[in-house]
């Protein structure tokens, strides 16, 4: 008897063979001559063999995607998103310090939102339609900041009391008064969560693990969380899962994928939208659609199954309950010349012909009128032979490696300076109205560098906490006294400054710095460099501004923030370019007044050590 059945994780379908019983022949799976099925079957704890279910596993990289709104709602999104592939195994998430303490747009809007609600209720403006209820005890308060007051001053001291009491218990009285203590602190949590603010971030990291997502604090170091996840990535597939779930756009993680592939391993990116890392996974999946649960079993049909539904197949690899994974149909008879019918049915005059008239694109567009006028454009590879609009340039080549050799072979402080490296100071410094630059030759080292040639132990540095990592580094090297305020806001910024001045004697004396970014490339948002000058001027600080987002960008000629807000550039004692972004190319460099910048010559590591 011909049987038909699909071999499938979760549940296991047997079908009639439709060759006897439908007039529409099944014709989109090769048969395969075997004597025996193997399903794979697991022993549950009752001693019951059951069908094995689909492992999968989310890796949720937030340095890239951190969630646009709840990260507790996020979160169990992803996890009901992973259960429709399978059992979750492992929920994972990566990224560095910062992304902990960052405080996103929605965060500030919703606290700016819940401050002006208390000024107005306070003032008696507006009164609540119910009194607020305190979560713990179930008292009922008239405001919100009553209800605060309340909840600080009994609860969170009761709470105190409580766990000093445990610290100080030991052996079987310490087990006991815990098991006490955590019964009836679920309760505190929820109105906590509610009520009290956190002193640094707004606590993602504890509401991903509320919501039982592994979270993990990498180093402050680029790529850091990207290695941490392809460590990860490598770990879980050791372990034999099925399901790959990546929450991230980084295309650094498409050799990953298609390794997983290659493994047999699904794999579904959820991201915004569908460039390069989403091409190399089964499935893509709106990181937007996620979040606000909007995902529809339509949107989960992989790539290999839409294409099939599209071309009207009657099966598909998925079973009863809708869940996914990698099927294969056996087929199994007793007539051997069933495969040669099978491969008889195939046209392959016309495949022939459809492949004869396809002509396939050209990437790129040939060169038009308008286009000659452009730059120069090299054409060729890397390679003993280059060429530049169609001639090759080899005395160009000959005559730079007779003059300068093939490299500096040695760090800009001895012999590692050139005529071109001093012409382009000059330059840098006459587009930008400074007295003088100096040229880095990697992005990052001109923050690593200037930052501590200018800074020292014992002096005083009031940072933007949304500065990028370079900029934090130089932080942490320069060894100074490092004070954050909130992410581009001003208020916090005076008050902070206010703070150093009046209550440090020794403020005068020190050397003070605010340092901030033009356009701060963590949120794109844009400094308000006439409210800095203004503080500047007034609390008597330094201003260390790194343009590497806005020079090239703002302003009428790209000269940056300062030409974009009309400010002397005088105003700003450093500023600090990497050269990576809108100039294209490689390298950094630093500009100011001449003593500044005569200073790094002589001061900065890279000038000494680095070539």
């Amino acid at each position: 008897m011909n049987s038909l059945f699909l071999h499938n994780p979760i549940n296991v379908h047997t079908y009639i063979h439709p060759t006897k019983h439908s007039p529409k022949p099944l014709l989109r799976y090769p048969r395969i001559q075997c004597s025996s099925i193997e399903i794979d079957m697991v022993k549950t704890h009752q001693g019951i063999y059951a069908p094995k279910h689909d492992k999968v596993v989310v890796l949720w990289d937030l340095d890239n995607k951190p969630p646009r709104g709840p990260p507790f709602d996020a979160a169990v999104s992803l996890k009901s998103l992973a259960h429709r592939f399978g059992d979750l195994v492992d929920f994972s998430a990566y990224a560095n310090r910062h992304a902990f303490i960052h405080l996103p747009q929605w965060v500030l809007d919703q606290r700016r939102e819940r401050k002006t609600l208390d000024i107005l209720e306070r003032k008696g403006a507006i009164t609540p339609s119910e009194p607020y209820t305190c979560g713990v005890c179930g008292r009922k308060c008239k405001t919100h900041l009553d209800l605060k007051k309340h909840f600080r001053q009994l609860h969170q001291r009761e709470r105190q009391k409580k766990l000093n009491r445990l610290n100080s218990l030991k052996g079987m009285k310490r087990r006991r008064f815990r098991e006490r203590f955590l019964r009836g602190d679920h309760k505190y949590n929820e109105a906590a969560r509610r009520l009290v603010v956190p002193k640094v971030g707004y606590g993602l990291a504890s509401e991903l693990r509320r919501a039982g997502v592994f979270v993990k604090t990498v180093e402050d170091k680029p790529q850091a969380a990207d290695w941490a996840l392809k460590r990860q990535m490598v770990h879980s597939m050791s372990r034999g899962i099925d399901w790959l779930v990546l929450v991230s756009d980084d295309s650094d993680f498409s050799e990953m994928l298609r390794r997983a592939r290659e493994a047999n391993l699904g794999t579904v990116v959820v991201g915004d939208m569908d460039r390069a890392l989403g091409r190399h996974a089964d499935l893509w999946v709106p990181w937007i659609g996620v979040e606000n649960g909007d995902i529809q079993e339509g949107d989960l049909m992989p790539k290999k199954m839409d294409r099939m539904r599209n071309e009207g197949s009657d099966e598909f690899f998925t079973n009863e309950d809708g869940e996914f994974d990698r099927n294969f149909m056996l087929v199994f008879s007793d007539d051997e010349d069933e495969d040669e019918d099978y491969e008889d049915q195939e046209d392959d005059g016309e495949i022939d012909e459809l492949c004869d008239e396809w002509v396939p694109e050209l990437l790129i567009p040939s060169l038009n009128e308008d286009l000659y006028y452009e730059p120069p454009v090299l054409e060729s590879a890397a390679g003993p032979h280059t060429t530049i609009n169609g001639n090759e340039l080899l005395e160009s080549y000959f005559a730079a490696l007779e003059k300068y050799g093939v490299g500096s072979c040695g760090p800009r402080g001895f012999y590692g300076t050139i005529d071109v490296h001093l012409d382009c100071e000059a330059r840098i410094a006459k587009f930008l109205g400074t007295p003088n630059s100096i040229l880095y030759s990697y992005g990052l080292s001109t923050m690593f560098s200037a930052i501590p040639a200018s800074s020292k132990k014992g002096d005083i540095i009031v940072a933007d906490e949304g500065v990028h990592w370079g900029i934090q580094n130089g932080l942490y090297l320069s060894r100074s006294t490092v004070m954050y305020f909130k992410h581009n806001d001003m208020d916090s910024l005076r008050e902070t400054l206010e703070n150093i001045t009046s209550k440090n004697k020794r403020a005068k004396k020190l050397r003070r710095y605010i340092v901030v970014e033009a356009v701060y490339q963590n949120s794109g948002q844009i400094a308000p460099l006439d409210e800095i000058i203004k503080l500047k001027e007034k609390y008597r600080f330094r201003v260390l501004m790194d343009e590497s987002n806005s020079i090239g960008v703002l302003g009428s000629s790209g000269r940056g923030l300062t030409e974009y807000y009309g400010i002397p550039v005088e105003k700003l004692d450093i500023i600090t370019t990497a050269m990576g972004h809108a100039l294209a190319t490689e390298g950094g460099f630093c500009t100011g007044n001449a003593r500044v910048i005569d200073h790094q010559v002589w001061k900065m590591s890279y000038v000494i050590y680095n070539q």
